[in-house]
This record gives C-alpha cells, sequence and structure tokens, in this order.
C-alpha cells in the first residue's frame, strides 16, 4: 500500500478576512447592538470585568498620593482659607475707609455751620464801650477805631483795632476784647502830660508827655502843667520834641514838685532850673543841673523845701546839681 505525504492544513481566509498569517479575534458572545458600537462605554482589564470590580476601594489614600486639601487647591488655585481673609481684610479696609469719609464729612459740616453762624447778624457788633478815656472823647477813638456795625465779631481784628487806635497821639496803649454776642470793648491809656510848649505870640500851645512827644494842642494853658522853655521849636502833633531829654527828666520829678512850678527853663548844655510859684515860695528856683539823676535831685530839693517851709524861711536859689549836698543862696 503506498503511503501519501499530505501537507499541513492552513486556514483560508474568508473572502474579505483579515490577510493570511495575522491572528484572528477570538469570537465573542456579545449580541450586535450591545458593542461599543451602540454607545456603551468599553471596558477593559481587571477592573472592569469581573466580580472584583465591584468591590469598593479602601478610604486611605495610597503613598504619595495627595488628600482632598491639596486636592482643591490645586484644583481652584486658591486656598479657601487664604481666601477667606483675603475677604476679611478688604471688608475691613472698606470699612476703615467709610469711617475716615464720615469723619471728613462731619468735621466739614462742623466748619460750614460755625462760619454761618459767626457771620450771621446774631452775633454782629452793635456795641463799642470805650474805657479809659480823660482828655479824650470815646467818640474820638470810635472814629478811629472804625469798627462798623454788624462786623462779624469773631471775625474782628483786635490787634489791628488796637494799633489804630495807639496812633493817636494821645493813646500810650490800648487793649482790645470782645464780649458775646455784640460787644466791643477798647481800654486805652493816656499818655501823661508833663509840660506844655507855647510858640512866640498868639498861636496854638502844644501839650507835651514824659517822652517828649506832642500829644495834643490847645488854645489855653492847662492847668496844672508848667511851661518848657528852651525846648526848641514846636513838633507837628504826634511828633516827638528835639529836648525830648529834658522832658523826661522833667517826668522823673514828683507830682507836688511839677504842681508848685511855672515854668521849666532849658539852658545851653542841657541845664535845667525850675520857678516855683506862690506868693512867698520856701525857694524862687531850683537849679538842677544836668538832665540825669533827677529822681535823687528832686528828693533832695523837696526835702530842703519842707525844711524851710518848716523854719519859716525862704530862698532865692536851690542848688541840687549835686543831690548829696545842696546848696541854698
Amino acid at each position: 500500500m503506498t503511503t501519501t505525504d499530505i501537507p499541513p492544513t492552513t486556514d483560508v481566509p474568508p473572502p474579505g478576512g483579515p490577510p493570511t498569517g495575522e491572528p484572528t479575534s477570538p469570537p465573542t458572545d456579545t449580541p450586535p447592538g450591545c458593542g461599543p458600537e451602540a454607545g456603551q462605554p468599553e471596558t477593559s482589564g481587571p477592573e472592569s470585568s469581573g466580580p472584583e470590580s465591584s468591590k469598593p476601594e479602601s478610604s486611605k489614600p495610597e503613598a504619595g498620593a495627595p488628600d482632598e486639601h491639596e486636592l482643591s487647591v490645586s484644583v481652584g488655585g486658591v486656598d479657601p482659607r487664604m481666601r477667606d481673609r483675603w475677604i476679611e481684610a478688604r471688608r475691613a479696609e472698606g470699612r476703615r475707609r467709610l469711617r475716615a469719609l464720615l469723619a471728613v464729612l462731619i468735621v466739614l459740616s462742623l466748619v460750614g455751620i460755625g462760619y454761618l453762624v459767626a457771620s450771621s447778624p446774631l452775633l454782629g457788633v452793635d456795641t463799642v464801650t470805650v474805657q479809659g478815656a480823660v482828655t479824650m472823647t470815646p467818640s474820638e477813638v470810635r472814629r478811629v477805631a472804625r469798627v462798623k456795625s454788624g462786623e462779624p465779631l469773631l471775625f474782628l481784628d483786635t490787634a489791628a483795632l488796637a494799633r489804630r487806635v495807639e496812633a493817636l497821639p494821645a493813646v500810650d496803649t490800648a487793649h482790645v476784647e470782645t464780649e458775646l454776642p455784640n460787644t466791643v470793648l477798647i481800654t486805652i491809656t493816656e499818655r501823661r502830660p508833663v509840660g506844655f510848649v507855647r510858640v512866640a505870640g498868639p498861636g496854638p500851645i502844644a501839650i507835651v508827655d514824659g517822652r517828649g512827644r506832642v500829644i495834643g494842642r490847645v488854645d489855653q494853658a492847662p492847668p496844672g502843667l508848667p511851661q518848657v522853655v528852651g525846648a526848641g521849636p514846636m513838633a507837628p502833633l504826634g511828633e516827638s520834641m528835639t529836648a525830648a531829654g529834658a522832658f523826661r527828666g522833667l517826668a522823673k520829678l514828683s507830682p507836688e514838685l511839677r504842681l508848685a512850678m511855672d515854668r521849666f527853663i532849658i539852658r545851653d548844655g542841657g541845664e535845667g532850673i525850675a520857678r516855683l510859684v506862690g506868693t512867698a515860695p520856701p525857694a524862687r528856683l531850683i537849679r538842677f543841673g544836668a538832665m540825669r539823676d533827677m529822681r535823687r535831685k528832686a528828693a533832695a530839693a523837696t526835702a530842703v523845701i519842707d525844711d524851710l517851709a518848716r523854719r519859716g524861711q525862704s530862698v532865692r536859689w536851690l542848688d541840687v546839681a549835686v543831690p548829696t549836698a545842696p546848696v541854698t543862696r
């Protein structure tokens, strides 16, 4: 019997199948319409097949895996706690700005209300009171002060008003204050006259104070003041005389001694001589010498005159140029 070798069989693909030599997929029992083509998710691997895929995973994260907080930061980009702090800081800043704005508005409102009240007629000048005027009249002071009726009392420049009043020749100092609701009080101190100067012949008489300043002009010689002779030409009102030093020396004499004089003569070189009045004065003339150390000289003259009057004696000359050694003759 003849033996025939049969070649190994090969799989012959059906028409339209995969080429020869490539493995074919094993048949599945998935019915048509239930595969991935039908929109069902395709799963593979051990997690999607078998009964083990339905077991819950352990709640403990694996080593190296991020926790929930890290996941929230990585997903949102900002830590919720940091975000809350930032929001609170912004709100606090807004509250501070609101409080500052309210404070500014309150201050501006108060300033505006105060200005309206101060400018109102309720606080306008209604009365100007003058105190300290002796040789002057209050109307003279008011005229120079130039305080307008109804002028806001709180806005009154009292310093400028005082300077205007002190510009008066007879005023030494002026103090101005306001009294609510409508009063201005002007207190003045007048300059104290110590003598007068008369021009030759009929004419005005200048009243001079203890600094040599002409503080007034009159037509008649004022009582109680000596006439100063030899003081130079009469200065304009409000200006100082040339021999101002003589008047400063005369001001240092006691008021009683000045009242006893009717004339004070200034000789060349500045020597002063006083002539006393009265029917029989203890001394007719008093020589003071240079116009310095006048207080001591006046004290020496007063002591000698009192002693002469006590003894009932009188002299023509009393020389107190050296106050410690007065001389009579």
